[in-house]
C-alpha cells in the first residue's frame, strides 16, 4: 500500500510540477486587475469556450452577474477599481482582452 502512495505522489508531482511550479506576487493595482483577466480568460485561450462567461467552473460570473450568490467569492475589490456601473465596466475590461487577442491574430 505504500509503495502504491509513493509511486501515486510521484506522479501527480511529476504532473503538477509544471502547473504549479510559478507564482508571483502582486505588487500593484494595474497588475493585479490584468492577472484577474487573465485568469478569466485562461479559459478563451485554451479553446475550451469563445466567451469568459461560457465556462461553467469560473467565478467570472460573480464579477459581471448581479443574481449571483456565491460566498466564495469576494469580488468586492476588483470591482473597486472600477466606476458605476461596476460589473459592466469589469466584463469590458475583461472582454476587451478577447478582442485584443483576436487582432493580433489578424495582424
Amino acid at each position: 500500500m505504500q509503495s502504491t502512495l509513493t509511486i501515486n505522489t510521484a506522479l501527480w508531482g511529476i504532473f503538477a510540477k509544471d502547473a504549479f511550479a510559478r507564482w508571483e506576487l502582486v505588487e500593484n493595482d494595474p497588475y493585479y486587475l490584468e492577472v484577474s483577466r487573465n485568469i478569466h480568460l485562461n479559459p478563451v485561450k485554451a479553446d475550451m469556450v469563445e466567451r469568459p462567461n461560457q465556462y461553467s467552473w469560473s467565478s467570472y460570473a460573480s464579477y459581471v452577474q448581479d443574481d449571483v450568490d456565491d460566498t466564495l467569492v469576494d469580488s468586492g475589490k476588483i470591482l473597486g477599481y472600477f466606476m458605476d456601473p461596476k460589473r459592466v465596466r469589469y466584463q469590458e475590461f475583461v472582454e476587451d482582452g478577447v478582442i485584443r487577442e483576436v487582432v493580433s491574430l489578424l495582424e
